[in-house]
């Protein structure tokens, strides 16, 4: 498997963001190299379906506004990118009352892509994807 997407940024402030099917919705999530978890809002967990009591345990998460408490779910399935990551753990917290107001709804971490090589081209705005095949 080798694929290639495409991204855009209006400017050098920009975000990458990736476009992940969560339950039966889609939502943008940064991708950050430098984040080792994948962490989703907490609202966009519950339009999924999800509910605090799926919650299996509570973890310590730095943010940019300080150290909290986070969540963590292991979701069912999370798509991004070509790549099906399924029973995930990802941390989670209400943005807005940790006063982040943003248009994505979380960040995409190293995590997600374990057992991939993946590449961003900052020239051709691309991304590119490909399962290592283990041998």
């Amino acid at each position: 498997m080798n694929n290639a997407f495409h991204f855009e940024l209006e400017d050098d402030e920009s975000l990458i963001t990736v476009s992940c099917h969560l339950g039966d919705d889609d939502y943008d999530l940064a991708l950050d190299t430098g984040a080792s978890n994948t962490v989703i809002d907490l609202n966009a967990l519950f339009a999924a379906g999800y509910r605090i009591e799926d919650a299996i345990r509570i973890v310590e998460v730095e943010t940019a506004g300080g150290v909290i408490e986070a969540y963590v779910f292991q979701i069912v399935e999370l798509k991004a990118l070509g790549i099906t990551k399924r029973h995930l753990e990802v941390s989670s917290y209400d943005f807005i009352d940790n006063n982040i107001f943003s248009e994505i709804q979380g960040v995409l971490g190293l995590d997600f892509f374990k057992g991939y090589k993946f590449c961003i081209d900052m020239t051709d705005f691309e991304i590119t994807v490909q399962r290592k095949v283990k041998g």
